[in-house]
């Protein structure tokens, strides 16, 4: 009988904690997109020659760049599980067509034979961001010892900084900060594997 009432009692301070991580997680994912947002619309992202879409795919681009690989890879192997029907039609969408123009991202890349590729290598972006947001909150939680409200909002916070740097942009940016963010992360909770 006694443990049912702490089981009752426990139950709506749970559910209190967990709103607010979702409010929290929830504001990430938001502000994520709208990071990204700003980025493809605003810092020429494929603007470099020497790193255009397509040779980063193909691994021709100059170097450094063509040493960055692990996006390119990913966009690679996920395109690859994508039937060559669906990757056709989507070349020919108008909403595809369309939301590349808006970001601009169809200036320096032919949306028309590379949309899911470009779409895939946008939505890695947005998980990295995302991911980033996420990592950070990790890292500060575990060096630093301060009220729930602050370690919710420095990734906001974190966020809404980056967009000053986004002078011009690679596709790989968004996932050297996830990975070198969740590698702090991790070393601070030692976590070596």
């Amino acid at each position: 009988m006694a443990e049912t009432s702490v089981r009752a009692k426990t139950m709506p301070a749970r559910r209190l904690i967990a709103l607010p991580r979702a409010a929290a997680a929830a504001a990430y994912l938001l502000a994520s997109a709208l990071v990204l947002w700003i980025f493809l619309t605003g810092s020429g992202v494929n603007r470099n020659p020497h790193a255009a879409f397509g040779a980063m795919l193909a691994g021709t681009a100059d170097r450094p760049f063509v040493t960055r690989a692990l996006v390119p890879l990913a966009v690679n192997g996920l395109a690859a599980l994508v039937p060559s029907g669906a990757a056709e039609s989507l070349n020919q969408a108008v909403w595809a067509q369309d939301f590349f123009t808006r970001t601009g991202w169809s200036q320096t890349v032919d949306t028309s034979t590379l949309a899911l590729e470009s779409l895939l290598a946008i939505a890695l972006m947005y998980v990295s961001l995302a991911g980033f947001a996420f990592a950070l909150r990790a890292l500060f939680a575990r060096l630093y010892e301060s009220p729930p409200w602050v370690s919710a909002l420095l990734p906001l916070a974190a966020l809404g900084g980056l967009p000053v740097f986004f002078n011009a942009g690679y596709i790989y940016d968004f996932a050297a900060l996830l990975l070198f963010t969740l590698a702090l992360a991790l070393l601070a909770a030692r976590r070596w594997n």
